[in-house]
């Protein structure tokens, strides 16, 4: 505590709430990472054991788009630290599932992960803004985002070297790994119980369940929100591609021999290394950020550019039939463990961009509806990472990237207009006030002059 002795409780708040998630997603990342590796090996050692990697990513998805709609309920009820705390038991569970290897506690426990889900974010993304001031806001998400995002670091780092060498995943190696991840998510569980409550959620009345129910409604059908679901919905369809997707299709891709499965786990560390470098840069700039009229839209264009340059990479070094599992087939190029390590982190870096500003706008346009505006942003979001993710069972890769690539200009679009909407809004209001504060100025002079005239 004493390393925090001059940090503004606010402050202070957020880098707590970084490292709570940290230890939670250390575990999580890595099993979401590996986690259609994981099923494979399961259905080769098992004839009766039937559960697609992708299909059970998506269900966890399906079921958290659908509990964000009570989300905003479950925290007026419980609390935000209560929370967040029940939400972390909820993904430690999840985690022990794979080690039970039986398909029915499988999809159970993906269900209660995604409702799990559900609450933690809605919660996180409150007390996020919460703690924050406009001025403050990118700076705060970014800092979050730095120590969250190092997550993907710690758990793959574990991961790869439990995988190194191997081209298959035995039992021993995966109940190994299933059970040291299990043990970082219940360390969370002890964190999340030590959250400092914030001072704001004092004085703010608790809204009932019906209450929170209508507010949710009220934001999900005003005009902005409809025009950013555009820029959420690929947000939503390339966290699919990049958490789930695009580390299996390495691991499959025969062609690097004995260093495949090592490279699933490495893959995860160089996005980690992407979401960190995403980070640190937006800290960097931040302040730097806030003065420039459209810092939010910059950020987000350089990341759709980040994307499309790792599409590209992918499209000529991975092979089409890489989502569906094990093959032999060839790229359109020789397949290069070098470029596929540079797409990780281009994708783990774009990540990062649109997190934080999809956050940072949030709070820009529904400052006084945060905890219904971040839960709709995740229930859009959701729905698009299951449409993703159930789509991998049914398209090629090359396919999926020829699919991504449009939307991401198009999301772009979006995102940019209604950046633009707000920003005009707020620094016209600026400028009414300072043009307002010099005529006050103005005033005051003449009636000094005045008064002196007066009495010479």
């Amino acid at each position: 505590m004493l390393c925090f002795k001059n940090v503004d409780r606010k402050l202070f708040n957020i880098i707590y709430l970084g490292i709570c998630f940290m230890i939670l997603f250390t575990s999580e990342f890595a099993a979401f990472n590996m986690q259609k590796i994981l099923i494979s090996s399961i259905e080769d050692e098992k004839e009766n054991f039937k559960v697609d990697g992708y299909t059970i990513n998506g269900l966890v998805y399906t079921v958290y788009s659908v509990s964000l709609w009570l989300a905003p309920a479950v925290i007026s009820l419980a609390g935000l630290r209560m929370a967040m705390v029940y939400s972390a038991t909820g993904f430690m569970l999840y985690l022990l599932a794979y080690a039970v290897e039986e398909m029915w506690v499988i999809y159970l426990a993906a269900m209660l992960c995604g409702m799990c889900s559900a609450v933690i974010w809605t919660a996180e993304g409150r007390y996020l803004i919460s703690n924050s001031e406009p001025k403050t806001i990118t700076r705060n998400v970014g800092v979050f985002w730095l120590l969250f995002s190092s997550a993907q670091f710690y758990g793959n780092i574990f991961t790869y070297s439990q995988l190194e060498g191997k081209q298959f995943l035995d039992r021993q190696t995966r109940r190994k790994i299933v059970y040291v991840l299990s043990g970082i998510a219940g360390t969370s569980i002890l964190s999340f119980m030590f959250l400092r409550p914030i001072k704001k959620e004092i004085p703010l009345p608790r809204d009932k369940p019906v209450e929170a129910l209508k507010k949710t409604w009220s934001v999900f059908t005003s005009r902005t929100m409809v025009f950013l679901s555009i820029a959420f919905c690929y947000t939503g369809l390339q966290q699919a591609f990049a958490t789930g997707v695009y580390s299996s299709t390495i691991g499959f891709t025969m062609q690097f021999g004995k260093h495949s499965k090592e490279l699933v786990a490495l893959s995860g560390i160089f996005m980690g290394i992407g979401e960190i470098v995403g980070g640190v840069f937006q800290i960097m700039v931040g302040a730097s950020l806030s003065r420039l009229k459209y810092g939010r839209s910059i950020i987000f264009v350089l990341g759709v550019i980040s994307e499309l340059i790792s599409y590209s990479l992918t499209y000529i070094n991975l092979p089409n039939s890489a989502v569906f599992g094990n093959t032999d087939d060839k790229a359109i190029i020789e397949n290069s463990a070098m470029i596929a390590m540079i797409g990780s982190f281009l994708l783990g870096l774009s990540d990062s961009f649109f997190n934080t500003q999809n956050y940072s706008i949030i709070a820009a346009t529904f400052p006084t509806k945060s905890a219904q505006a971040c839960a709709l942003y995740k229930f859009i979001k959701c729905v698009s990472v299951s449409v993703g993710f159930y789509s991998t069972s049914h398209l090629g890769l090359h396919t999926q990237l020829m699919i991504l690539a449009p939307a991401a200009i198009t999301g772009a679009s979006a995102y940019c207009t209604i950046d633009r909407k707000v920003t005009n809004i707020k620094w016209n209001i600026y400028n009414i006030q300072k043009a307002s504060k010099k005529i006050e100025n103005a005033r005051q002079t003449d009636s000094r002059n005045s008064s002196s005239g007066t009495w010479l």
